[in-house]
Protein backbone atom coordinates (compact mmCIF):
# COMPACT_ATOMS: atom_id res chain seq x y z
CA UNK A 1 0.00 0.00 0.00
CA UNK A 2 1.40 3.38 -1.00
CA UNK A 3 1.41 6.19 1.56
CA UNK A 4 -1.56 8.52 1.69
CA UNK A 5 -1.72 11.18 -1.00
CA UNK A 6 -3.64 14.43 -1.34
CA UNK A 7 -5.54 12.88 -4.24
CA UNK A 8 -6.72 9.95 -2.11
CA UNK A 9 -7.87 12.26 0.68
CA UNK A 10 -9.76 14.46 -1.77
CA UNK A 11 -11.37 11.40 -3.36
CA UNK A 12 -12.57 9.98 -0.05
CA UNK A 13 -13.26 13.16 1.88
CA UNK A 14 -16.59 14.88 2.36
CA UNK A 15 -17.87 17.35 1.40
CA UNK A 16 -16.50 17.03 -2.11
CA UNK A 17 -13.91 19.74 -2.63
CA UNK A 18 -10.59 20.44 -4.29
CA UNK A 19 -9.13 21.82 -1.04
CA UNK A 20 -7.84 19.58 1.76
CA UNK A 21 -8.56 22.32 4.25
CA UNK A 22 -12.30 22.08 3.53
CA UNK A 23 -12.69 18.33 4.16
CA UNK A 24 -14.78 17.67 7.27
CA UNK A 25 -15.23 13.91 7.16
CA UNK A 26 -13.26 10.78 6.31
CA UNK A 27 -15.86 8.56 7.91
CA UNK A 28 -17.08 5.15 6.74
CA UNK A 29 -20.64 6.08 7.68
CA UNK A 30 -20.76 8.78 5.03
CA UNK A 31 -22.98 8.07 2.03
CA UNK A 32 -20.35 7.36 -0.62
CA UNK A 33 -18.62 4.21 -1.92
CA UNK A 34 -15.17 4.83 -0.39
CA UNK A 35 -15.63 7.50 2.25
CA UNK A 36 -12.92 6.66 4.76
CA UNK A 37 -9.34 5.50 5.23
CA UNK A 38 -10.59 2.15 6.51
CA UNK A 39 -9.22 -1.12 5.19
CA UNK A 40 -6.26 0.35 3.29
CA UNK A 41 -3.60 -1.71 5.13
CA UNK A 42 -2.15 1.53 6.43
CA UNK A 43 0.91 1.42 8.67
CA UNK A 44 1.67 4.03 11.30
CA UNK A 45 4.36 5.59 9.12
CA UNK A 46 1.77 6.25 6.41
CA UNK A 47 0.07 8.82 8.66
CA UNK A 48 2.12 11.78 7.51
CA UNK A 49 1.56 14.74 9.88
CA UNK A 50 2.55 17.19 7.14
CA UNK A 51 -0.25 15.85 4.94
CA UNK A 52 -2.96 15.16 7.53
CA UNK A 53 -2.22 18.46 9.23
CA UNK A 54 -3.64 20.19 6.16
CA UNK A 55 -7.10 18.83 7.04
CA UNK A 56 -7.82 21.87 9.20
CA UNK A 57 -11.58 21.34 9.41
CA UNK A 58 -11.67 17.56 9.77
CA UNK A 59 -14.22 16.49 12.37
CA UNK A 60 -14.68 12.76 11.63
CA UNK A 61 -11.97 10.23 10.82
CA UNK A 62 -12.19 6.47 10.32
CA UNK A 63 -8.89 4.56 10.40
CA UNK A 64 -10.42 1.17 11.15
CA UNK A 65 -9.22 -2.15 9.75
CA UNK A 66 -5.63 -1.09 9.16
CA UNK A 67 -2.28 -2.10 10.65
CA UNK A 68 -1.65 0.86 12.92
CA UNK A 69 0.56 0.24 15.96
CA UNK A 70 0.76 3.88 17.03
CA UNK A 71 -0.65 7.28 16.15
CA UNK A 72 1.85 10.04 15.38
CA UNK A 73 1.92 12.62 18.14
CA UNK A 74 1.58 15.71 15.95
CA UNK A 75 -1.19 15.11 13.43
CA UNK A 76 -2.60 18.60 13.94
CA UNK A 77 -6.28 17.58 13.80
CA UNK A 78 -7.39 19.96 16.53
CA UNK A 79 -11.07 20.01 15.47
CA UNK A 80 -11.54 16.23 15.41
CA UNK A 81 -14.77 15.14 17.14
CA UNK A 82 -15.14 11.49 16.08
CA UNK A 83 -12.33 8.96 15.67
CA UNK A 84 -12.66 5.29 14.78
CA UNK A 85 -9.57 3.09 15.04
CA UNK A 86 -11.17 -0.33 15.38
CA UNK A 87 -9.34 -3.51 14.38
CA UNK A 88 -5.78 -2.20 14.41
CA UNK A 89 -2.70 -3.10 16.45
CA UNK A 90 -2.58 -0.08 18.75
CA UNK A 91 -0.69 -0.61 21.99
CA UNK A 92 -0.78 2.88 23.50
CA UNK A 93 -3.38 5.65 23.75
CA UNK A 94 -1.36 8.59 25.06
CA UNK A 95 -1.08 10.21 21.60
CA UNK A 96 -4.84 10.80 21.73
CA UNK A 97 -4.32 13.81 24.00
CA UNK A 98 -3.62 15.83 20.81
CA UNK A 99 -7.38 15.68 20.04
CA UNK A 100 -8.82 17.81 22.89
CA UNK A 101 -12.22 18.23 21.21
CA UNK A 102 -12.81 14.49 20.71
CA UNK A 103 -16.31 13.40 21.73
CA UNK A 104 -16.59 9.87 20.33
CA UNK A 105 -13.88 7.22 20.10
CA UNK A 106 -13.91 3.59 19.06
CA UNK A 107 -10.89 1.37 19.75
CA UNK A 108 -12.54 -2.05 19.67
CA UNK A 109 -10.51 -4.85 18.13
CA UNK A 110 -7.10 -3.61 19.29
CA UNK A 111 -5.88 -6.69 21.19
CA UNK A 112 -2.99 -4.98 22.98
CA UNK A 113 -5.11 -2.33 24.73
CA UNK A 114 -6.14 -2.94 28.35
CA UNK A 115 -8.64 -1.75 30.94
CA UNK A 116 -6.02 0.77 32.06
CA UNK A 117 -5.98 2.23 28.56
CA UNK A 118 -9.72 2.88 28.82
CA UNK A 119 -9.08 4.90 31.97
CA UNK A 120 -6.21 6.77 30.33
CA UNK A 121 -8.52 7.75 27.47
CA UNK A 122 -11.07 9.23 29.87
CA UNK A 123 -8.35 11.17 31.67
CA UNK A 124 -6.72 12.50 28.50
CA UNK A 125 -9.92 13.54 26.71
CA UNK A 126 -12.16 15.62 28.99
CA UNK A 127 -14.87 16.17 26.35
CA UNK A 128 -15.24 12.49 25.50
CA UNK A 129 -18.85 11.25 25.69
CA UNK A 130 -18.66 7.78 24.15
CA UNK A 131 -15.99 5.09 23.97
CA UNK A 132 -16.68 1.97 21.92
CA UNK A 133 -20.30 3.06 21.66
CA UNK A 134 -20.80 3.34 25.44
CA UNK A 135 -21.38 6.37 27.61
CA UNK A 136 -18.26 7.44 29.51
CA UNK A 137 -19.93 8.89 32.62
CA UNK A 138 -19.19 5.97 34.96
CA UNK A 139 -15.60 5.61 33.73
CA UNK A 140 -15.00 9.35 34.13
CA UNK A 141 -16.32 9.17 37.69
CA UNK A 142 -14.01 6.25 38.44
CA UNK A 143 -11.04 8.14 36.99
CA UNK A 144 -11.85 11.26 39.03
CA UNK A 145 -12.03 9.25 42.26
CA UNK A 146 -8.81 7.39 41.53
CA UNK A 147 -7.03 10.58 40.56
CA UNK A 148 -8.10 12.44 43.68
CA UNK A 149 -6.85 9.64 45.92
CA UNK A 150 -3.58 9.27 44.02
CA UNK A 151 -2.88 13.00 44.21
CA UNK A 152 -3.38 12.93 47.98
CA UNK A 153 -1.16 9.89 48.37
CA UNK A 154 1.66 11.20 46.18
CA UNK A 155 1.60 14.53 48.04
CA UNK A 156 1.77 12.74 51.39
CA UNK A 157 4.61 10.58 50.07
CA UNK A 158 6.51 13.70 48.97
CA UNK A 159 6.15 15.32 52.39
CA UNK A 160 7.41 12.18 54.11
CA UNK A 161 10.22 11.74 51.59
CA UNK A 162 11.50 15.32 51.64
CA UNK A 163 11.69 15.30 55.44
CA UNK A 164 14.43 12.66 55.22
CA UNK A 165 16.53 14.44 52.59
CA UNK A 166 19.84 15.98 53.61
CA UNK A 167 20.44 19.60 52.49
CA UNK A 168 23.73 18.45 50.98
CA UNK A 169 22.10 16.07 48.50
CA UNK A 170 22.05 17.13 44.87
CA UNK A 171 18.68 18.32 43.59
CA UNK A 172 18.68 16.08 40.52
CA UNK A 173 19.39 13.01 42.65
CA UNK A 174 16.63 13.93 45.10
CA UNK A 175 14.15 14.28 42.25
CA UNK A 176 15.16 10.99 40.64
CA UNK A 177 15.00 9.15 43.98
CA UNK A 178 11.57 10.59 44.72
CA UNK A 179 10.21 9.62 41.31
CA UNK A 180 11.39 6.05 41.74
CA UNK A 181 10.05 5.75 45.27
CA UNK A 182 6.67 7.24 44.35
CA UNK A 183 6.08 4.80 41.50
CA UNK A 184 7.26 1.93 43.71
CA UNK A 185 5.45 2.78 46.94
CA UNK A 186 2.27 4.72 46.13
CA UNK A 187 -0.45 2.15 45.49
CA UNK A 188 -4.21 2.34 45.26
CA UNK A 189 -6.99 0.39 43.59
CA UNK A 190 -7.17 -3.15 42.20
CA UNK A 191 -4.23 -4.95 40.65
CA UNK A 192 -5.96 -4.86 37.26
CA UNK A 193 -5.52 -1.06 37.17
CA UNK A 194 -1.87 -0.93 38.23
CA UNK A 195 -0.73 0.22 34.79
CA UNK A 196 -3.05 3.24 35.01
CA UNK A 197 -2.23 4.06 38.63
CA UNK A 198 1.53 3.91 38.08
CA UNK A 199 1.15 6.05 34.96
CA UNK A 200 -0.74 8.70 36.93
CA UNK A 201 1.56 8.47 39.95
CA UNK A 202 4.51 9.17 37.66
CA UNK A 203 2.74 12.19 36.12
CA UNK A 204 1.65 13.59 39.48
CA UNK A 205 5.14 13.12 40.92
CA UNK A 206 6.68 14.94 37.95
CA UNK A 207 4.26 17.85 38.38
CA UNK A 208 4.93 17.95 42.11
CA UNK A 209 8.69 18.06 41.64
CA UNK A 210 8.41 20.69 38.90
CA UNK A 211 6.31 22.90 41.18
CA UNK A 212 8.85 22.66 43.98
CA UNK A 213 6.59 20.56 46.15
CA UNK A 214 3.42 22.65 45.94
CA UNK A 215 0.32 20.48 45.70
CA UNK A 216 -0.70 19.92 42.07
Amino acid sequence: MAPLTPQLLLQRGRPKTDKLGKIQSLNSLALCPHPSLSGLQLLSEHLDPNLLGRLKKLRELDLSNNLLETLPANLGLSHLRILRCTNNQLGDVTALHQFPELEELNLEGNPFLTVSDNLKVSFLLPKLRKVNGKDTASTCSQVENLDRELMDRVTAHWQKFIATVSPEEETDKVRADFMRSAVRDVCYGPESLIEFTQWRVRMIAEELVASGGAQV
